[in-house]
This record gives C-alpha cells, structure tokens and sequence, in this order.
C-alpha cells in the first residue's frame, strides 16, 4: 500500500519520468539539494508531531535513527536502573477494605473539584510521564520485560491518555443548559458516581493502568487502584506521580497483592459504584459468580465475558484452519455464524431474558 501511494502519486518519480513537461534536469536533481535548506525541508501545511491531534498536545517520542537522542536515552535509562524501586507490599482483604471506606470518604471532596482542576492534574501528570520517561522505561525493562521502544511506546501511550481525558472532561463536565417549557431554568450537569475499584493486567502495566485510573478520575470518581501482582513498582510509581501532579491521595488509593486480593471486590460491592478491569478471565469468572444472582446487568455481562472467552479459545485453537481455507469457505463460514449468532440472540430474548427478569423481579 505504501509503494502505491508512492509511486501513484503526481509528485513520485515515477510519474514525473512519464511527464514530458518535467525537463530531464530536474529529475536529475539530487533529493539532498532540495530539502539543504531548513525553510524548504518542512511544509508548513503539515502539522509537527506534536500538533498532529491539535488541540490536544502528542506524546513526545524518541526518534531511534538519531544517535544523539537515542545515547541521551540510553545513558538516562542506565542511570534510573541504579536507583532503588518504590517499597513494595502486599496488602490484605482487610487494607482493600480500608481503601474502599477511605476512597468513599474522599470521593465528596474530589467530585466537588472543578472539572477544570481535575482536567489541569492530569495534565501535569501527562507533563511529569514525559519528564520521567527513563524512570519508567527502566521498571517497564526490569519488571514488564519491555524492549526499549515498547516501553516508550507505552509510555507515550499513558501519556496520551491523560491529556485525552483531561481535553474530553473540559468539554463534557460543563453545565448546559436546557430549555424550561414554563420558563423555569433547567441545566444539565454530569457528576461523578463514587467509589470505583480499576483492575489491570501486567501486559500493559503503565498504560492501561493509568487510562482506568485517569478516566475515572477525571469523571470525578475516587479511585482504588488494584494492579497486577507482577507489575507492583510500576503501579506505585505511577500512582506516587499522580499524586505529585495534584490528584488528592484521598481520591486515589493503591492496593496491591495477588488475584486473591481481586475476589474479594463483590463482597464490598454494595460500597462501590463500579468494578473495571480489563479481560482479566480469573477476574471476570470470580465476580460473575459472586454478583450473577444479585443483579441482571452482571448476568449479562457474565455471559458477554464466557463468549468472549470462549470466542478466543476457538479461535486459537482453529486458526491455523482458518487462515488456510478458500475465499469462498471463508466467507460461507462467516454467514453461517453470523446466523447461529443471530438464532441464539432470538433465543435469548424470547425464554432466557424473561426467565431471568422474572427471577430479578420475584427477588
């Protein structure tokens, strides 16, 4: 696709060479003596890097072609792996109990701080990721396993999160006003919901985790951060920076351990406003069976989550199959599941919603 937007274009050589009104000197011209002069190697048409999601500032990258750059990294990263990691403990049900009573506690004041204060945090925060990215490269290296332009790449992409919500809360947490048929003043306005437990996984120790923790915060929600037991330090330091860019610590609370520490969530349930996490199947399992039979919704979502699942496994173990077979196969295999899919749907609204409903209601 490259070399057709390359070659296909007016300006390519190639089509400059079938041109009878381009002279052979100047596709003789050398590319070097066009672009010597820096008011001519840019097109001002084009946006920076950094401008190319305008209004929202890009992440700064690291271009790995250019030596200075990429020794300047290296060297800061080499430096930041000498340094000792942020203390790390394993908390008990009876800490994630207190996390949940605390962060409710604190969820009064954070949602009561303006959308405008919540958004200028998170941006500090995306100011202070970039300003400690050998920080994070190096625990990303030695406790993610990351290769070095994976851990800017997730760097780059915690980064992005926090400046995207922070842009979208600005535009979403204002008042609008709505019409008053009698003349009576009504406003729209969107609050945060409460205490919200964010579980991530340890493939993408950094930048998932921040992205929960961010939209959260930035909804006005208080926040008790629950990482994956192999990726520990990352979490803390993320958490320790957040708090430096003016996230309340009474808004953000850090609870770290194994998966065990994960099932115990339901059962504070009634205290929280929202459980995430993200296609963690442990995860998803214990807390289908614990709220299943309590709630509707979480029935549903238990249900999505064993297909999910269960689509996945499928899929890993025909792949190669699936990938082999003819174009017209392919496609006459896809109808066949979109019908199944769509006979199972029917079914599922005609008896098992119902009966489900029913046993909602009769509860």
């Amino acid at each position: 696709m490259r070399r057709l937007l390359e070659n296909g274009a007016n300006s390519s050589f190639v089509a400059q060479t079938a041109d009878e009104t381009v002279p052979v000197a100047a596709l003789l011209q050398r590319p070097e003596r066009i672009i010597a002069d820096a008011g001519t190697a840019h097109d001002p048409r084009r946006p920076l890097p950094r401008d190319l999601y305008s209004p929202r500032i890009n992440s700064r990258g690291i271009e790995f072609g250019e030596r200075a750059a990429l020794g300047a990294l290296l060297r800061a990263v080499a430096e930041e792996s000498k340094q000792p990691g942020p203390e790390i403990r394993s908390h008990t049900a009876q800490d994630a109990a207190d996390a949940v009573i605390a962060a409710r506690a604190g969820f009064e004041a954070w949602s009561r701080t303006g959308a405008e204060t919540r958004a200028a945090a998170l941006e500090r925060a995306a100011d202070l990721l970039e300003e400690r990215m050998p920080r994070f490269i190096a625990l990303l290296q030695s406790e993610g396993g990351k290769t070095l332009d994976d851990a800017v790449s997730e760097v780059r992409e915690a980064v992005d999160f926090c400046r995207y919500y922070a842009m979208e809360g600005r535009r979403l947490f204002v008042d609008r006003p709505l019409p008053g048929p009698t003349g009576e003043s009504n406003v729209l306005r969107l609050r945060g919901r409460g205490a919200m437990v964010a579980i991530s996984p340890w493939n993408f120790p950094l930048a998932i985790f921040t992205g929960q923790v961010a939209a959260c915060l930035m909804a006005g929600n208080a926040v008790i951060a629950k990482p994956a037991e192999q990726t520990p330090r990352i979490a803390a330091e993320a958490v320790a920076l957040l708090h430096d860019a003016g996230i309340a610590p009474a808004a953000l609370h850090l609870v770290q351990g194994d998966g065990k520490i994960g099932l115990f969530w339901p059962v504070m349930f009634h205290l929280l406003n929202s459980v995430g996490f993200a296609h963690i199947l442990p995860v998803s399992l214990a807390l289908f069976t614990k709220l299943a039979p309590k709630a509707l919704n979480a029935t549903i979502v238990g249900i999505y989550y064993l297909a999910f699942f269960g689509a996945n496994k499928i899929v890993g173990e025909v792949g190669t199959w699936y990938s082999s077979i003819p174009t017209t196969s392919f496609w006459l295999f896809h109808v066949a599941t979109a019908a199944v899919g769509l006979v199972a749907f029917v079914l599922f609204k005609l008896f098992l919603a119902k009966r489900l409903m029913g046993e909602v209601e009769a509860a």
